[in-house]
């Protein structure tokens, strides 16, 4: 009995933990000290001038270099504040990316525990953050949600 008691206790308390949304604008010294405070380490993409943080709403279009990017959708299954989960839940967004020669890509962001990078174009993708977070009894709708992500060109090796 003890023993299957431990193993419910540690299923449930996999996604027990709050979960700490940090804060991805501003300069590089509050973000630094915001990701200090809150101990989570960001898998961020390497920082370099070929790089931005991007942030965009529903259908709206944002050109970086010889990108075009739309946001098309959002998937938002995360455990909402104030609720205990069994799963931690995932965020998927959709964009469409275009490129100058017209050629257009669909491309999904995924953030489970940690971001995955995508690509698109030459371009490496990582989605940082959707906010806000859900919460115990709101409904946010897609026209509310602001999306947060890393773009970095690839480099010849």
């Amino acid at each position: 009995m003890f023993k299957l008691s431990l193993i419910g206790f540690l299923f449930l308390s996999a996604c027990a933990d709050d979960k700490v949304s940090v804060p991805v604008t501003g300069n590089k010294a509050s973000i630094a000290k915001s990701v200090a405070k809150s101990e989570v380490m960001l898998p961020h993409l390497p920082r370099t001038e070929m790089s931005a943080e991007l942030e965009m709403t529903i259908n709206q279009a944002v050109k970086y270099q010889d990108l075009v990017l739309r946001l098309v959708n959002i998937e938002d299954s995360r455990c909402a504040t104030g609720v205990s989960c069994i799963w931690a839940g995932q965020l998927i967004v959709t964009l469409d990316v275009s490129n100058k020669n017209g050629d257009q890509q669909e491309v999904k962001l995924i953030r489970k525990r940690h971001p995955e990078i995508a690509t698109a174009f030459g371009f490496n993708l990582l989605l940082l953050d959707v906010s806000p977070h859900p919460k115990k009894g709101k409904v946010i709708q897609l026209k509310d949600q602001k999306v947060s992500i890393q773009i970095v060109k690839q480099t010849a090796n």
